[in-house]
């Protein structure tokens, strides 16, 4: 398995679902959060793990083309990732369970992903 490429594309992921969550957060939130994502003061968090989604990814991409290590993008995305999983699961009964079951899902093979690569790429 190619690690490398399997990192490129899941950081070109983490950059296109972050830019959607900062540019667009009611509309791109609304997938993960329902229709609260609509309410301005819930704007300001989507907007902020957008920023950090699209920062983590850049950094891993700017990382593997040129040569530093990625591990601690890899590790950073990762962490970020399994507390996205926790804070869904702790507020499971507030958000629509199928969307909220679908992040939980996502975010937890991210995090595997960005472990294993973190692991196979030192």
């Amino acid at each position: 398995m190619d690690y490398r490429q399997l990192l490129r594309q899941v950081s070109v992921a983490r950059i296109a679902i972050g830019s959607a969550l900062a540019l667009v957060p009611g509309l791109a939130g609304r997938v993960w959060v329902g229709d609260g994502a609509r309410d301005p003061a819930t704007k300001v968090a989507i907007r902020a793990l957008g920023i950090r989604d699209a920062a983590i990814g850049a950094g891993a991409l700017h990382a593997l083309e040129t040569g530093v290590p990625p591990r601690p993008w890899t590790v950073a995305g990762a962490a970020s990732d399994v507390v996205d999983a926790i804070g869904t699961v702790l507020a499971l009964r507030c958000l629509p369970r199928r969307r909220a079951l679908a992040i939980i899902a996502v975010a937890a093979s991210s995090a595997a992903v960005h472990l294993l690569a973190a692991d196979q790429l030192d």
